[in-house]
């Protein structure tokens, strides 16, 4: 696989994981690159930075690892 095509492969796999929650998800804000990138121009990130609510913290660690793999 070409760099380019890792990049936008791993794009479409972090935007899958934003999207998959659905409405039992906690409250929650993308910051960083991938922020950037809905409001503007493209800009090259490498991990999407998400800030969720200290209530909402727990719901949110554990829908993330039933959506990817966690160790």
């Amino acid at each position: 696989m070409s760099h380019a095509a890792h990049l936008t492969a791993r794009e479409a796999e972090i935007i899958r994981i934003l999207k998959a929650p659905g409405p039992h998800a906690g409250k929650f804000v993308v910051v960083g690159g991938y922020a950037v990138n809905a409001l503007t121009s493209h800009r090259f990130s490498v991990d999407c930075d998400i800030v969720v609510s200290e209530k909402d913290a727990k719901l949110s660690i554990n829908l993330l690892c039933q959506t990817v793999r966690c160790l």
